[in-house]
């Protein structure tokens, strides 16, 4: 689905992805793995097509495949409005049938529907990190990128999303970024150690 050749990335003079070979399966969950500060999110942002190498070439296996993508950051950016109107913004401009019962609905199974009304921005971390979660799968992507989406939640949030991760990745290529050892076991897929902008 992505093939990464020779990439690199340079900020200020400094080497922050040094000559990356990787090949992604289209059928499987990619993890990337590897301590703070290896590079990960920005080998992610460089997949998803947000930023650019300076050396290498990216190639995809379908044509506009990143216009079927969703990236969550791992501080997730929410309009100035309810968790209901981020929601449906994004559901407006799905080409798919995802109706405001069937969001709703959703977050009523996580039994987080108390969220609905309340303002994006004022909810906790865990909250933010679930509800961007949701609404990367409401235009049902090819593809979904997740910068570190169980960092630093706890134990009650990482196995919401852990889950969520887990049902959706069957049907939906899923690439993920996690601290090392933070998810092994935990998600089933082929896993790139990445080390110092390098992968072992």
């Amino acid at each position: 689905m992505i093939g990464l050749k020779g990439i690199s990335v340079f900020i200020n003079n400094r080497s922050i992805l040094e000559n990356i070979n990787i090949i992604l399966d289209k059928y499987k969950l990619t993890i990337i793995n590897g301590h703070n500060g290896a590079g990960k999110s920005t080998l992610l942002r460089v997949m998803a097509g947000i930023q650019k190498s300076n050396q290498g070439d990216i190639v995809y296996d379908e044509d506009n495949l990143l216009d079927r993508s969703s990236f969550v950051f791992q501080k997730p950016i929410f309009l100035n409005r309810s968790v209901k109107d981020n929601l449906l913004y994004i559901s407006k401009l799905s080409k798919n049938s995802v109706t405001e019962q069937n969001i709703y609905n959703k977050l009523k199974s996580l039994e987080l529907e108390y969220l609905w009304d309340m303002p994006a921005k004022k909810i906790s971390g865990g909250e933010q990190q679930i509800i961007a979660f949701i609404r990367s799968t409401i235009n049902k992507p090819d593809i979904i990128f997740l910068d570190e989406p169980i960092s630093n939640l706890d134990l009650k949030y990482k196995d919401i999303i852990i889950s969520e991760i887990s049902k959706l990745s069957e049907n939906t290529k899923i690439v993920i970024t996690s601290q090392t050892n933070e998810i092994n076991g935990k998600l089933l897929g082929e896993v790139f150690m990445l080390n110092n902008g390098k992968i072992l």
